[in-house]
């Protein structure tokens, strides 16, 4: 958590998000949390498209994540070329869905060790 809160020390509404998250639901509680205001941020701001979608693969959204990320490839996201292997998205791996976005990106899931 402490981490998380020296990350965000610049944005003082996304720490306060933090702590009430996790005060009403734990870690995953506080990312989804951040991952809200992130996605607010974004709508109201026209930026932070995959911010938003790389909180929610941290909460371990899926369909809130493949919805960020469907919004980052239509608004031209270049991260979008990271997105096979960063490790928010490592639990996408196994859902359909998410091979069939990395095949319109012309990538594919990593390889399991």
């Amino acid at each position: 958590l402490e981490s998380y809160r020296f990350a965000l020390s610049r944005y003082p509404e996304l720490v306060e998000a933090l702590d009430a998250g996790y005060a009403g639901g734990g870690m995953d509680g506080a990312l989804a949390a951040v991952a809200d205001a992130v996605a607010a941020r974004a709508i109201e701001r026209g930026v932070g498209i995959m911010q938003a979608a790389s909180w929610y693969g941290r909460a371990g959204k899926a369909d809130e994540t493949l919805e960020w990320l469907e919004r980052a490839y239509d608004s031209g996201a270049p991260d979008l070329i990271y997105v096979a292997i960063r490790p928010e998205f490592e639990f996408l791996y196994d859902d359909p869905r998410f091979a069939e976005f990395l095949a319109r990106l012309s990538l594919t899931v990593p390889e399991r060790k």
